[in-house]
């Protein structure tokens, strides 16, 4: 028998298999929560570096102060609430916009009896996944040109469109499972096509819609290189801009401060997730239900 015959030793995926029900259970288990717990130290390092004043790279029990986030909300020394504010202007506005305009686009591409209708679908996908570095030098060539530079409205504008393949890929097959007779019995009714989107679809692709608005929020909230190409007034400087320029001004890595900038920065993040988190689990056992 050669040296490395696997013969010589028990295999490993039969060990595994004679492991019971329950001690597989506690292996998956345990296994989600190393996952878990790579993913939440990253969080809670800077929950830590950003109420102490020794901050370093290393998990420590912080002194508890809170001088970084005072200094983050200090015009004069840090960000001050103006970037916040622009981020949140930027991804409300590229919400709004994407979801208004992406929910009966999506109904019209579901309903629709076009012929190219998977062309158009993954053509959608593809066009959300375009890099964005791609479109910033016709998108700017073509704001200069109407006079549209430097306006919070515009530039969330544009982020709004470019989420909004997105929205409209993700809006599409979840109608798809919608059956078309709920439309046929409403309009047998009386009901006119803004009454069925609004009283009959849009209870049921609910969670489809806070997906696709979260989506394009996040879009906004965290946007770089769209804001920075296209919005250069200081006043209007949102929230990932300004944390870069201090760290551009300032010589050492301050990271008392810039944990304190990222926890506040998570805030609007967590609470919209919280807010919508229970419409996802009851929204799509309905609309599970419906397809079945």
């Amino acid at each position: 028998m050669r040296r490395n015959d696997p013969r010589r030793f028990p295999s490993l995926s039969r060990r595994v298999l004679r492991l019971s029900r329950p001690q597989r259970r506690l292996a998956a288990s345990f296994l989600a929560l190393l996952v878990a717990a790579g993913m939440l130290l990253p969080f809670l390092w800077l929950v830590l570096v950003s109420f102490s004043n020794r901050s370093s790279f290393g998990l420590q029990v912080p002194s508890w102060t809170g001088s970084n986030y005072s200094k983050v909300l200090s015009p004069s020394s840090g960000f001050g609430f103006d970037p916040f504010l622009s981020s949140f202007y930027l991804g409300l506005g590229s919400a709004i916009l994407s979801t208004v305009i992406g929910f009966p686009a999506a109904y019209a591409l579901s309903r629709g009896r076009l012929r190219h209708k998977r062309g158009i679908m993954l053509g959608a996908l593809f066009l959300s996944a375009l890099p964005l570095p791609a479109l910033v030098v016709p998108i700017y060539e073509l704001y200069t040109k109407l006079g549209l530079l430097n306006s919070l409205v515009f530039t969330g504008a544009v982020i709004g469109v470019t989420a909004l393949p997105f929205t409209v890929w993700i809006l599409t097959s979840q109608m798809d499972s919608i059956p078309v007779e709920l439309d046929e019995a409403a309009g047998i009714d009386g009901a006119g096509t803004a009454r069925v989107l609004l009283r009959i679809i849009l209870p049921v692709v609910a969670p489809g819609v806070s997906f696709a608005f979260i989506f394009s929020f996040l879009q906004g909230w965290g946007g770089f290189l769209i804001p920075l190409i296209l919005d250069t007034i200081p006043s209007e400087t949102p929230a990932p801009i300004a944390v870069y320029n201090f760290m551009s001004d300032h010589t050492g890595f301050a990271f008392g401060a810039i944990g304190a900038f990222s926890v506040l920065f998570c805030i609007p993040v967590v609470a919209l997730y919280s807010l919508v988190s229970k419409q996802f689990s009851t929204g799509f056992s309905a609309a599970g239900a419906l397809a079945g």
